[in-house]
């Protein structure tokens, strides 16, 4: 399976991550270009000099005169349940990156159908920048790491761990019995600052329209609310994610 960047930003970022399968396309010549060609090189990607035209067909009109192209590899997971070399760690592999988390205040981000490319993106920017340990998604009515997702992400796609697995209900069963609170956010009566929210910790995003859905919502251990004032009852769901990991690490310091 192949996965296209056509960001610089996204593309440097995905450089930084390591030794990775690839080919960098080149139809353009500048001096960030060329520092972006000596970094594929170093990390053995192959480099494909093209013409406009055939960038053109080949990958659209928007790719500033650079893709990177990635081949997907097995991911390998290190001591701390970190990914090697930026690759989603997929299906079953959930239970080893919990078993495998050493950290004094494991978090976790469980995404119940979120579908937009570009908050998936703006989630897992969130996500590095609050240094969670996983994103977990479902297979079913999920999107999933496109090129749109690594230009929003700028880049943090290949940085932060993430699973995808066929039932969220059961991953919520097993974060319990591993000692994880887990919390929906939703309105509420209770705002996020007066709870405590220390320890092994897992927060459940909903869907764009529907929020999380009722039975994974009868699972969680309670309900997290970001307290507003405003017109509209609702915050988008990348923003509402990167308050309430702010949040949750905020108590956690």
């Amino acid at each position: 399976m192949e996965r296209n960047i056509t960001g610089l930003h996204g593309i440097e970022e995905a450089l930084k991550a390591g030794k990775q399968q690839g080919r960098l396309f080149l139809s353009r010549k500048s001096s960030r270009i060329n520092n972006i060609k000596q970094a594929a090189e170093k990390t053995g990607i192959e480099v494909v000099n093209i013409s406009p035209g055939e960038m053109n067909k080949r990958f659209g009109d928007e790719t500033r005169g650079v893709v990177l192209q990635l081949f997907s590899t097995e991911a390998a997971l290190s001591v701390s349940g970190k990914r090697k070399g930026g690759d989603s760690v997929k299906g079953g592999a959930f239970e080893e990156i919990i078993d495998a988390l050493d950290t004094p205040n494991p978090l976790v981000l469980i995404l119940d159908g979120v579908t937009d490319p570009h908050n998936y993106g703006a989630i897992l920017r969130s996500a590095d920048q609050f240094g969670v340990d996983l994103v977990l998604s479902r297979s079913r009515r999920s999107v999933s790491e496109n090129d749109t997702v690594a230009r929003t992400s700028s880049g943090a796609v290949n940085f932060v761990p993430t699973s995808v697995v066929n039932n969220l209900n059961r991953s919520v069963d097993y974060l319990k019995k591993n000692g994880y609170w887990v919390y929906a956010a939703d309105m509420g009566d209770q705002p996020l600052y007066k709870m405590n929210l220390t320890g092994k910790t897992a927060i459940v995003m909903g869907s764009e329209g529907k929020g999380v859905s009722r039975l994974l919502s009868e699972k969680c251990d309670g309900v997290v609310s970001i307290p507003s004032s405003g017109h509209i009852d609702s915050l988008n769901v990348s923003v509402a994610a990167g308050i309430i990991l702010y949040e949750i690490r905020r108590q956690q310091a």
